[in-house]
């Protein structure tokens, strides 16, 4: 489960904020009018300023105590716990038109990539998508999430790089719909899925996906290979 530190203060309890003895002995004198007129001044702007500030905490504290996670937080916790098989079917509409269950993909690896055709970095990343599908055909299934608003471009786009493939599905999110249910607010983002549905990685922006360390991790996931031993302790 994800964990979220929002804030977070450190008090530490054999020394911070102690009051009672350690603070010394505070000694008392026989002081004049002035001085004891001076005194009371003092203690005025010491009294005002406490509650000044104590005000100030009491706001602050409550502010922080108050205010909700970020959406997207959830969202990840949500797919971290229950995966995306649980509860009701998602289904996508291919470039065809052809309505495609997420729940027919288990077994697989699936990848959900938020991207468009005029966003730059997803441009850069694409060619290395290419070649993940190509080492990963039966085991790794890429679902693209198009934010354009012509299927014509992504069809050209996809073609430039000759990256039609059987494990990548392009669709549409032209009401950024899918977007919203993922807590998508920026792109790239990427969202990588074991064979049971459950979140592994969320990716934000770009991203070579076919680098040394990226296949590695595929491998492992998908069952290819497995993860090396951990160094024993000398």
């Amino acid at each position: 489960m994800m964990t979220h530190c929002q804030f977070d203060i450190c008090v530490n309890s054999a020394g911070g904020f102690n009051r009672g003895s350690s603070c010394g002995i505070v000694k008392s004198y026989t002081t004049g009018p002035t001085e004891r007129l001076m005194k009371k001044l003092i203690g005025l702007f010491i009294v005002l300023g406490l509650s000044i500030g104590g005000g100030w905490i009491y706001v602050q504290s409550t502010t922080f105590e108050t205010q909700a996670l970020p959406e997207s937080y959830k969202i990840l916790d949500n797919l971290e716990e229950d995966g995306i098989y649980q509860g009701e079917d998602l289904i996508i509409k291919n470039l065809e038109g052809k309505e495609l269950k997420l729940s027919a993909f288990k077994g697989k690896v699936v990848i959900l990539s938020f991207w468009a055709t005029w966003c730059a970095p997803c441009v850069e990343e694409f060619p290395s998508f290419i070649k993940l599908m190509d080492e990963f055909p039966e085991n790794v299934v890429v679902i693209a999430i198009s934010h354009d608003d012509d299927e014509q471009d992504v069809r050209e786009f996809v073609g430039a790089f000759k990256g039609f493939r059987e494990n990548l599905i392009l669709t549409m999110d032209k009401e950024k719909q899918l977007s919203d249910a993922f807590g998508v607010d920026r792109l790239p983002e990427g969202f990588i899925f074991d064979q049971k549905g459950m979140l592994q990685k969320k990716i934000i922006g770009i991203q070579d996906w076919a680098s040394p360390s990226a296949l590695q991790f595929f491998n492992i996931l998908t069952g290819k290979s497995t993860p090396p031993a951990p160094e024993k302790e000398s």
